[in-house]
C-alpha cells in the first residue's frame, strides 16, 4: 500500500527579509491578499515577492496562463537584483518542499493505473507535488539567470531534472532558462562543472526538440483567436468582473479568486464579439454571455446581478437586450452561437 504523503507544504509559507519579514502562504487567496496589501503600503519589494508566490500558487492550481502573467509582473516589479534573488530563493524552497512531498518520480507518474481509489488518489497528489516542484525550479532557474547567477541557475535546472521522470520532462518542454549546451548536468549533490554533456542528456535534448513529439508536424487550427482567463479577464474587462466573481463565489461556495478561475473571455475565429464564459462547478457546463460592442455600465451591472446557477440560465447562451435592459437566453442556432 502506498504511504500517504504529507501535504502540509501545500499551504506552507515563504519567508524573506525585504523591508521587514513577510509571510506568504502558497495559496491563491493568500497570495492575492498579500499583493493587494503590499500595493496599499507602497512596498514594491514585498509586492514583487507576493506576485512570485501568487504565480506559483496559480500554477499549482492548474491556471498556467495567469501564473505566467504574474511571474512577468513580478519580474517587472522587482526593484533590484537582490529582490530577484529573493524571488528565486522562495521558488527553490517551495520546489524542494514539493519534491520531498512527491518522492521518487519514477514510482509516481502514471502508476495510479489499476490502484484502488485511495492509493490512486495518493499517487495523483504526488504527481501534483512533483509537477509544482518542476515549475518552481524552472522559474527559479530563469530568475537566477536573469540576475546573472549562472551557477545557481544550473543548480535549479539540476533539481528539475532529478525531480521529474524523463518522459514527463519531454512533455513539459525545455527549461525557460536552459544551461548552455556545452555544460554538463551533474548530480545535484555535486558542484556544477563545465564539461561536455553526457550522451543521455544529448539524447534527451534531441528527443525533446520541436517536431519530434509523436511525429506531429502541424498543429490543428485553433477554434479560438482569444482566450483570457481569471485575473487576466479582470484586467481586460475591468474591476466589475471581480465584483461578479465575488457574487459567483458566494453562490458556488468558493472564494473570489477560486470563482475567477471559472471565468474566461473568448473570441472564436471569424467572430468580432467577445464572450464571457462561466463554468458551473457541479455540471462543468459553461454559461456564455455574448458581450455587446457597446458594453455599457448598465449591461455590466446586470452581469453582476445575473444568477448563472439558475436552471433556466445555466449552460445557455445569452445576449444583452438594450430595449429590456436584460440578458436573454437565445437559441443555439448558427447566428446566435458564440
Amino acid at each position: 500500500m502506498e504511504s500517504e504523503p504529507t501535504l502540509r507544504n501545500r499551504g506552507g509559507s515563504a519567508h524573506c527579509d525585504v523591508q521587514g519579514r513577510i509571510d506568504i502562504a502558497f495559496d491563491i487567496d493568500a497570495g492575492w491578499a498579500a499583493v493587494t496589501k503590499a500595493r496599499e503600503r507602497g512596498d514594491v519589494s514585498g509586492e514583487a515577492l507576493a506576485l512570485t508566490v501568487l504565480g506559483q500558487a496559480l500554477q499549482e492550481a492548474g491556471r498556467t496562463e495567469e501564473a505566467r502573467f504574474f511571474h512577468d509582473q513580478a519580474d517587472e516589479t522587482a526593484p533590484s537584483s537582490d529582490v530577484w534573488l529573493f524571488q528565486a530563493e522562495i521558488l527553490m524552497k517551495r520546489g524542494i518542499e514539493l519534491a520531498e512531498t512527491g518522492g521518487d518520480p519514477e514510482t509516481t507518474w502514471g502508476n495510479w493505473f489499476g490502484k484502488d481509489e485511495r492509493n490512486a488518489g495518493i499517487i495523483r497528489q504526488r504527481e501534483w507535488a512533483l509537477s509544482g516542484a518542476g515549475y518552481a525550479f524552472d522559474q527559479a532557474a530563469r530568475i537566477f539567470q536573469n540576475a546573472g547567477t549562472q551557477e545557481q541557475s544550473r543548480n535549479a535546472a539540476i533539481w528539475k531534472r532529478e525531480t521529474l521522470p524523463r518522459r514527463i520532462r519531454h512533455l513539459m518542454g525545455p527549461l525557460e532558462s536552459r544551461p548552455s549546451a556545452k555544460d554538463d548536468y551533474p548530480s545535484r549533490d555535486q558542484a556544477p562543472s563545465s564539461s561536455p554533456r553526457t550522451a543521455e542528456v544529448a539524447q534527451e535534448a534531441q528527443d525533446g526538440a520541436p517536431g519530434q513529439w509523436g511525429n506531429v508536424h502541424a498543429a490543428p487550427v485553433p477554434a479560438f483567436e482569444e482566450i483570457v482567463v481569471g485575473f487576466l479577464a479582470v484586467k481586460l474587462l475591468g474591476p466589475f468582473l471581480e465584483t461578479f466573481a465575488t457574487k459567483l463565489g458566494e453562490r458556488f461556495g468558493e472564494s473570489t479568486s477560486q470563482a475567477l478561475g471559472r471565468i474566461r473571455v473568448t473570441r472564436r475565429r471569424n467572430r468580432t464579439s467577445r464572450n464571457l464564459e462561466i463554468e458551473d462547478p457541479q455540471t462543468f457546463t459553461s454559461t456564455v454571455l455574448v458581450l455587446p460592442e457597446e458594453f455599457t455600465e448598465e449591461a455590466r451591472l446586470a452581469v453582476i446581478e445575473l444568477d448563472v446557477s439558475a436552471e433556466e440560465v445555466r449552460g445557455k447562451t445569452l445576449r444583452w437586450n438594450p430595449d429590456t435592459s436584460t440578458w436573454q437566453v437565445v437559441d443555439d442556432g448558427p447566428e446566435s452561437s458564440p
